[in-house]
């Protein structure tokens, strides 16, 4: 852990003294390194479009099966995250969202892995915050052809989640 203390400084100008009191940062280096080439997403947009149920369409999303419009849950994740991989077929598997839960940023997107992916099957979202153990946490998520909500997710299908970058 990275400790780091900021000195008391007291500044005269000829306007007048400003005082400013020590404050102790600490942070975790690991922590901060962690994180540092996560996306993030959009706490406006993200909000925006939940409130007033609007569906999210992307282009570069999958086709969801029952109507093929390009409105899975991946195309919420685009619309609302600066994601350098802007095709969901090539993101990579960041961090297990469960067991970093206190440590991963909100507005993180996210998504679940296992067998073979289909919109209908798999979740991807943008993280909102972890729940009090064992509960799990909380994603914003659009599931095919509806309107985003807020889902969450089970300690029992939460070591699925990973961060994407």
């Amino acid at each position: 852990m990275t400790t780091t203390h900021k000195p008391t400084t007291t500044t005269t100008t000829t306007s007048g003294t400003t005082f400013n009191p020590t404050t102790p940062t600490v942070a975790t280096t690991t922590e901060l390194q962690m994180y540092s080439d996560t996306p993030r997403c959009s706490k406006f947009k993200t909000v925006f479009d939940i409130a007033g149920t609007i569906i999210s369409h992307n282009a570069l999303a999958s086709v969801c099966p029952k109507s093929g419009n390009h409105s899975s849950p991946e195309a919420f994740v685009l619309n609302h995250c600066t994601l350098t991989n802007t095709d969901p077929k090539g993101w990579k598997i960041g961090h297990q969202v469960m067991s970093n839960c206190a440590t991963v940023p909100p507005y993180t997107p996210v998504f679940e892995t296992f067998g073979i992916y289909s919109p209908d099957t798999h979740r991807s979202g943008i993280f909102l915050e972890c729940l009090p153990e064992p509960e799990g946490f909380k994603i914003a998520y659009q599931p095919c052809d509806s309107a985003p909500t807020i889902e969450h997710v089970s300690s029992s299908e939460a070591s699925l989640f990973y961060t994407v970058y």
